[in-house]
């Protein structure tokens, strides 16, 4: 007791940091789950299990993206700090491994350093991208306005469209405008184009451009609600994440 006493201020900081982290660090990961109101941002899960510092999600998901089974560490500093950051990844050597980070703090939310493969199923639909290929992928809002966003994604698509070859997908580089995410996406030809706008309260606008006056063309992208605009094929999609 006397020791403690005749510790400085800072001396008892580090002894009072270390003992809370050291409190947090014996916690269930399930608990601290609950405790950074991961419910609060989207961010659920049908069963966690395992310590904090190396837990396991089962079918963890975002908002509506499903990213799946995921191994799970919670950093106890940074909550401490009073910022949740989940580091998931999935390395099976699969074409669905992801590795990066989930974050919610006091002023944003979002993701960090993201590298790895989301299933999208019918969130974008008519159009049939069935994944999301993400590369060195940071966003973060600050409510509902995006204030970072950097990396590249690539959008592959489940099924053909009529007279195109998109095999490659559609890639392009993130980035703000305004309160907006935008997303904006070319096919390796140039000649499709995917535009993206996303806000932070998870609405969606979308504009796919194809260029092309082919009759044939223009008669297959019509069964998926394209309209001729000029020389080119435009859909516009929009819907909440």
């Amino acid at each position: 007791m006397m020791g403690w006493l005749n510790l400085s201020r800072r001396g008892r900081t580090i002894l009072i940091i270390a003992f809370l982290l050291a409190l947090v660090a014996a916690m269930p990961l399930r608990i601290l789950f609950v405790l950074a109101g991961a419910e609060k941002f989207e961010i659920a899960a049908r069963s966690i299990g395992g310590p904090v510092w190396w837990g396991v999600a089962e079918d963890l998901q975002a908002g509506p993206v499903r990213i799946g089974t995921v191994d799970v560490k919670l950093s106890p500093l940074q909550l401490l700090l009073g910022r949740a950051r989940f580091d998931i990844s999935r390395k099976k050597g699969l074409p669905d491994d992801i590795k990066g980070a989930l974050t919610a703090g006091i002023a944003t939310q979002g993701l960090d350093d993201m590298t790895g493969t989301l299933p999208m199923g019918g969130a974008l639909a008519p159009l049939p991208i069935s994944a999301v290929e993400m590369q060195g992928v940071s966003i973060a809002f600050n409510g509902s306005r995006c204030v970072r966003a950097e990396g590249r994604v690539r959008a592959l698509l489940s099924a053909g469209m009529p007279g195109l070859n998109l095999s490659n997908g559609l890639s392009g580089e993130l980035r703000c405008d305004g309160a907006d995410l935008v997303i904006p996406l070319v096919s390796q030809s140039g000649s499709e184009r995917l535009d993206l706008r996303l806000s932070g309260k998870g609405r969606y606008e979308g504009a796919m451009t194809v260029t092309s006056s082919d009759p044939v063309i223009a008669g297959g992208l019509g069964t998926l609600g394209f309209q001729a605009v000029g020389g080119n094929q435009l859909l516009r999609i929009s819907g909440s994440l």
